[in-house]
């Protein structure tokens, strides 16, 4: 069974929502007689929940796994509202790119490029080839190109391919949700994709799934990217400065060193998130969740953590001290021993 990464992503999204623990995990795939060690060593969370997808789709018993669920959990809306017939009979990525518009010389040149991209020393001249093929296509032609190329940077390449890929990748994201505005029938499926350094400041990404991406180092300064997906991304070193990631959900992200100034981040949620040196000055952070979250060595100078829940969080000297200096941490909710550590830096 073939699953499209839409419906993979309605069944993750399910799956995270309504067993949110590994315990939990266990005692759903015991329930429904597959002992989760069988399926998957020990690994993260949301590692384990691909390979349990993966699983279901590969054995063909996807269906008796989601009536499992709905028996285990009645009470959760998105595992009650899943539904096989509608998950298997949506379009597979390939389809979805054969269907795709464009002339038949312009296809022929895409293709043409893309292979060239694999031979050594041709990987520069076939990126200047796919920025000319952009520049001249149609917006149906542009979307082609950009799904063309998405299918490519989930795969590794070596770093001057991959270099020349992201490139393309950001000019052709910039061309479809750039000043005209993002098409209401583009969605933004950049999970388990690579493009570290990638420049997509100041685009509308709201909604945009870049889970287990690698966006290290990434410029993300006035991004709009809320209610996005991101489960284990990583985006160390990367700049969020001034980005809307209100109601984003990046549970157990990577995002060490990475600069949230002035960011709008309200109900964000980085459970289990590695924060060590992350910025957060001045950042809007009410009713955020950090629980479980390293944030050694973290900054929130000015920042507004109103509501925010540190629970369970890893917090150093430095850091306790840098929220002893935020706005409304009276109202955030810390461990015992964590509140009389900042009450002690007034």
């Amino acid at each position: 069974m073939k699953l499209s990464r839409e419906s993979s992503r309605s069944l993750r999204d399910a799956i995270y929502d309504g067993f949110k623990t590994w315990d939990e995990l266990e005692i759903l795939c015991a329930d429904c007689h597959r002992p989760l060690a069988d399926i998957t060593p020990p690994t993260t969370l949301p590692n384990a929940i691909h390979r349990l997808i993966e699983d279901c789709a590969a054995r063909d018993t996807l269906e008796a796994f989601i009536t499992c669920m709905q028996q285990s959990n009645p009470g959760n809306r998105l595992v009650v509202a899943l539904d096989f017939t509608q998950l298997t009979e949506a379009l597979s990525d390939d389809e979805v790119v054969e269907q795709g518009g464009g002339s038949t010389q312009f296809k022929q040149r895409l293709i043409e490029t893309l292979v060239q991209l694999d031979q050594p020393g041709l990987h520069a001249l076939a990126a200047e080839e796919l920025v000319e093929l952009l520049a001249t296509a149609s917006d149906r032609e542009a979307k082609t190109l950009y799904l063309a190329v998405l299918g490519n940077v989930r795969v590794e390449r070596p770093q001057p391919v991959m270099a020349a890929l992201v490139a393309v990748m950001g000019k052709a994201m910039a061309r479809l949700v750039g000043e005209g505005g993002r098409p209401p029938d583009l969605e933004l499926d950049l999970d388990r994709t690579h493009l570290p350094r990638i420049d997509l400041g100041g685009l509308d990404l709201h909604e945009a799934d870049i889970a287990f991406a690698d966006l290290r180092h990434a410029n993300l300064d006035d991004v709009n990217l809320t209610r996005a997906r991101g489960y284990a991304v990583d985006i160390s070193g990367a700049g969020f400065n001034s980005a809307n990631l209100e109601e984003a959900r990046l549970h157990f992200a990577v995002a060490v060193r990475a600069r949230f100034h002035n960011a709008r981040m309200i109900s964000t949620f980085f459970k289990g998130a590695s924060l060590n040196v992350a910025e957060f000055q001045q950042a809007r952070l009410q009713g955020a969740h950090f629980e479980q979250a390293d944030l050694t060595g973290a900054k929130f100078a000015q920042a507004n953590v109103s509501d925010a829940y540190f629970t369970g969080a890893k917090l150093d000297g430095e850091a306790i001290a840098s929220l002893s200096r935020a706005v409304g941490w009276e109202s955030a909710h810390f461990d015992a021993g964590v509140r009389e550590a900042i009450e002690s830096q007034r």
